[in-house]
């Protein structure tokens, strides 16, 4: 299994902003979740969301047997030299997850290494940070990893977001929530949960809902399009993520 993920960009004003999540290879089980309550995630460089409505079988890779399974030393773990992701300035750690918190590493089966940022890690009541050792031991994201991002003032029923109770809408041609398989080309159902912030009103932290289990290995694409906020009116994109549309880099590119 080999995890690849990606910031790819909608490059239509309608697109509001892309995330990109990976699903991971199974040499590592403490990369299911965000190691803070902050979020982060990065975008791919689809031109256009395929009309398909099919969604991608989820397949898992077994893992090997407890009694046969040989003793392993941990992988080494390079220095840290991850950043923050300038997609969403709220957190260091938004988007969630990313490729940006990544480096290659020909020697995992993903061609990936974690490379989360010590910058963004949480800290203690006496002011240390989390280490990201044990994080970035890891060859890619959790196929349970769930994307998240904050966006501010976002109305998601004004917005057409497809909720729980409705999760096939997130396979219409017209979904302002596209969850997309790179790899194939093929879409997969989820659904949108909004949390407001009980200090900042106004801040909206976003979950995508995958309705299944992602494929390990394979890059996924989320894209968050034509949404407005409270008073009806269209939301621009993040002015970090628009930049990067702008003056793309080589992961923005890809």
């Amino acid at each position: 299994m080999r995890a690849r993920g990606n910031v790819a960009a909608m490059r239509r004003p309608a697109v509001f902003v892309v995330l990109a999540m990976v699903a991971a290879a199974c040499t590592s089980s403490n990369d299911s979740a965000p190691p803070t309550t902050a979020l982060s995630t990065p975008p791919p460089s689809a031109t256009a969301v395929p009309p398909s409505t099919a969604v991608s079988p989820a397949t898992t890779t077994s893992p090997a047997s407890a009694t046969s399974a040989p003793t392993t030393a941990p992988p080494p773990v390079q220095a840290a030299v991850g950043t923050c992701d300038p997609a969403d300035q709220t957190a260091c750690l938004l988007p969630w997850p990313s490729d940006r918190f990544t480096h290659p590493d020909p020697a995992t089966p993903t061609g990936l290494r974690l490379d989360l940022p010590p910058a963004g890690m949480p800290i203690n009541t006496d002011g240390v940070p989390i280490s990201v050792t044990e994080y970035n031991r890891a060859d890619g994201f959790a196929p349970s990893a769930l994307p998240r991002i904050v966006i501010a003032s976002l109305d998601p029923i004004a917005s057409g977001l497809a909720d729980q109770t409705d999760i096939g809408a997130s396979l219409a041609p017209d979904s302002p929530l596209v969850l997309l398989d790179t790899d194939t080309g093929e879409r997969a159902a989820a659904w949108a949960e909004t949390h407001p912030d009980l200090d900042t009103p106004d801040r909206r932290l976003v979950t995508i809902q995958p309705a299944q289990t992602l494929t390990e290995g394979h890059r996924y694409a989320v894209a968050l399009r034509n949404l407005v906020d409270d008073s009806g009116e269209p939301l621009a994109p993040l002015a970090g993520f628009q930049d990067q549309i702008d003056t793309p880099d080589q992961l923005t590119a890809n």
